[in-house]
């Protein structure tokens, strides 16, 4: 055992409060309830990229199909999301700039809010959705390209190399 007296035990009280601290006030000054998380993000979209919205599914009619949610003629990204997701919000900021280049692109949100669990969205969705930000990805002909599946990422990752292209497009 490291027996630390004197001034130097006042230091690493200082260093332990701090980071603490540092911890804590970032984790309230981030913290957020769901509605002003999803204010934040449409303040900034122009008014033609309106389109990335969040939908409420009609329960009464189960299951939901993510096809419902497909925009004919737009190229339409169907994400369950979720409020504490760090992947959700880090895609919502790439969506932003995104959108703003490619407004042939439609983006509907479901919130599966915090108790949700792979048995209730195949009740609810009739797939079992197994992480967030689970990803659908719809042609302008409303027709399934890429999707997420068990154990594989396929719509997530071709969401993010979608962005990473247009990005560096722009920047050219």
């Amino acid at each position: 055992m490291i027996v630390v007296s004197g001034w130097r035990r006042a230091i690493l009280v200082a260093l332990t409060l701090a980071a603490l601290l540092s911890g804590g006030l970032y984790y309230f000054m981030t913290l957020r309830s769901g509605l002003d998380s999803v204010a934040a993000v449409l303040p900034e979209l122009p008014a033609s990229v309106a389109a990335n919205i969040f939908v409420q599914p009609d329960y009464q009619k189960i299951p939901i199909l993510t096809t419902d949610y497909a925009v004919s003629g737009q190229y339409t990204l169907v994400i369950f999301h979720q409020q504490s997701c760090p992947d959700c919000r880090r895609l919502d900021q790439a969506l932003v700039g995104f959108q703003a280049r490619r407004q042939d692109v439609a983006v509907r949100k479901i919130d599966l809010g915090e108790k949700w669990s792979a048995d209730s969205t195949l009740r609810d969705f009739g797939r079992k959705i197994w992480w967030t930000p689970f990803v659908a990805i719809y042609g302008p002909d409303a027709k399934l390209i890429r999707t997420d599946d068990a154990g594989r990422r396929d719509g997530w990752k071709m969401v993010n190399k979608w962005i990473e292209y247009e990005s560096a497009r722009d920047s050219h």
